[in-house]
């Protein structure tokens, strides 16, 4: 990530931990519970709680391996973009609205309006 520090000038941003759940990650998780070694668990010797714990720190383990945490910083709508005004928002938004809408009916009056806003919004 570039970040600049712009004398008088605090920018907001904040930070976002999140944990994508990807195919990927279904797969490598699945394939990690197969390849343990799960002796621990039928061994009648270890107590039920020793038994849990153990069973609970290889799942855990395995999910952090596989789904590892991101964390994305993002700032404010508008820090660092004086040209992207809330007029733009506005059509951007209607032009959305409007495509949702012709692609679900199609019609002439639709793709009149969508044309339109796509020649604005440019």
């Amino acid at each position: 990530m570039v970040s600049f520090d712009i004398p008088g000038y605090a920018r907001s941003t904040e930070r976002y931990k999140f944990i994508p759940l990807t195919q990927q990650g279904f797969n490598n998780f699945s394939s990690k519970l197969e390849n343990l070694n799960w002796d621990c668990i039928r061994d009648d010797r270890i107590s039920v709680n020793n038994t849990f714990h153990a069973f609970h720190d290889k799942f855990v383990k395995s999910y952090g391996q596989s789904f590892p945490k991101k964390v994305v910083e993002c700032s404010e709508d508008n820090s660092g973009s004086n040209w992207y005004t809330q007029e733009l928002r506005d059509i951007r938004d209607q032009l959305n609205l409007v495509s949702e809408r012709f692609d679900r009916y199609k019609t002439d009056n639709l793709s009149v309006l969508r044309t339109q806003l796509r020649v604005r919004y440019k």
